[in-house]
């Protein structure tokens, strides 16, 4: 059996993240691969969502699902959020932000990087370091500079 304070009832709890997924599926759509490029990194995972499922909008859904299965302990609303602004899905990220209100502390990157032309990413090696990257594209060819601690940013 279990004993609840008052306190207890009125602690807002984050949905499943499956929960999540069905809500930005349909908005991902037609990006799931690039989406799924950046967050899976195994071309073969995404080549079998895409014999197996029919529909832009499963076929998302299947990746936010297979990228909870392959990363369990870093997939986090946090690291989607981040994923979906690395791919240039503002408009998916800011849905998201308004689905789960405990990530309105990064509507700033919305702003002030995404806008500015930057790249935002985190590392494998260092989850919780954000880098911001400036991109200048000359031609076909890019060139970056060199990558900025987020800390740098915020507050400018």
């Amino acid at each position: 059996m279990f004993c609840y304070s008052d306190t207890d009832r009125h602690i807002p709890r984050e949905p499943p993240l499956e929960e999540l997924f069905s809500d930005i599926n349909e908005d991902i759509g037609a990006s799931w691969r690039k989406l799924g490029r950046y967050m899976l990194k195994k071309e073969c995972f995404l080549n079998n969502i895409d014999e197996d499922f029919k529909g832009v909008s499963e076929k998302a859904y299947q990746l936010l699902l297979k990228w909870k299965e392959e990363g369990a302990a870093t997939a986090t609303p946090q690291t989607l959020f981040l994923a979906l602004l690395r791919v240039r899905r503002t408009d998916v990220a800011k849905k998201l932000i308004s689905l789960l209100p405990s990530l309105s502390p990064l509507s700033h990157l919305l702003h002030s990087v995404i806008s500015s032309g930057s790249i935002l990413h985190n590392s494998k090696e260092d989850p919780e370091n954000l880098k911001i990257e400036k991109v200048l594209w000359d031609e076909d060819e890019k060139v970056m500079s060199p990558c900025l601690q987020i800390e740098n940013f915020i507050g400018k």
